[in-house]
């Protein structure tokens, strides 16, 4: 019975390191996505408050730093109308 226990036990612990581990991992992959997005989007910063796009390429930047960060306290205005496709609209 003793064994037992100390088979459980350190079963739990193996477990638990494991998804440390993995949560680490996941959180470093995550945070260097977020720097190579920060890199390619020079117009944003993490610290700022106030934001003015007008151009389609933003607008596709705000879809991808939405991903990585959550503009709260933050305020990002259009400067003009966005088209992201060519089509009419009509239909």
């Amino acid at each position: 019975m003793k064994n037992r226990k100390k088979l459980v036990l350190s079963s739990l612990i193996l477990v638990g390191v494991l998804v440390v581990a993995g949560l680490g991992i996941w959180l470093n992959i995550r945070q260097n996505r977020a720097n190579d997005i920060l890199k390619q989007v020079q117009w944003y910063d993490p610290e700022g408050k106030e934001f003015t796009i007008g151009t389609a390429e933003e607008l596709l930047d705000v879809s991808a730093l939405s991903k990585y960060f959550d503009f709260k306290g933050q305020t990002i205005y259009l400067d003009a109308d966005i088209a992201l496709n060519e089509g009419d609209a009509s239909r």
